[in-house]
């Protein structure tokens, strides 16, 4: 039989941890309390200390000693969701404890290339990502300084460019970057 801890704040035995998501994905973070000191525990989930407000970033848990995480998932990440996440859990007494910050980084989605032979138009490359992402492709002939040289959305996953400037230069370095 468990005994509610009365006006003691939840115990949170695993904290949040850092996430690292690709642009567009979902993260989730979550805690792990205490379920045999707490039973019903209210959580708040905040972003950078300011209380979220989506679905299923605050309500109210029973907790049970098979399922003490109460999680929050945070989709379609950008670079405005970079941050620290932490939850407030308050026991039905009103004691609280808030957790410690998880931070969530954002990284470009991952894009490959190929390129074919210098023709007579350019050089010609072959962008593959995501649909619907930008594709931002950056030129350079000393690898130091890029320049950014075409931008592109791609609506079904893949791009074609044709770089006219490299029949010009001995050497060209390109890299693909996602926006």
């Amino acid at each position: 039989m468990r005994v509610q801890a009365l006006g003691l704040p939840p115990t949170i035995n695993v904290q949040p941890l850092d996430q690292t998501v690709t642009n567009m994905g979902s993260v989730t973070f979550s805690v792990t309390v205490d379920a045999s000191l707490s039973l019903t525990t209210h959580y708040q989930w905040q972003f950078n200390g300011v209380n979220l407000t989506s679905h299923g970033a605050n309500g109210t848990k029973l907790l049970t000693l098979l399922d003490p995480v109460i999680s929050y998932t945070q989709p379609n990440n950008t670079s405005n969701n970079v941050g620290n996440y932490s939850v407030i859990l308050t026991s039905t007494l009103g004691a609280s404890r808030t957790s410690s910050n998880a931070v969530l980084k954002v990284v470009s989605t991952p894009v490959a290339f190929s390129a074919a032979k210098p023709g007579t138009n350019g050089f010609q490359l072959h962008v593959t990502g995501i649909t619907g992402v930008n594709f931002v492709v950056y030129a350079s002939s000393n690898l130091v300084n890029w320049v950014p040289i075409h931008t592109n959305t791609s609506l079904t996953g893949s791009a074609d460019y044709t770089d006219p400037a490299a029949t010009q230069l001995n050497f060209r370095y390109y890299k693909v970057l996602t926006q």
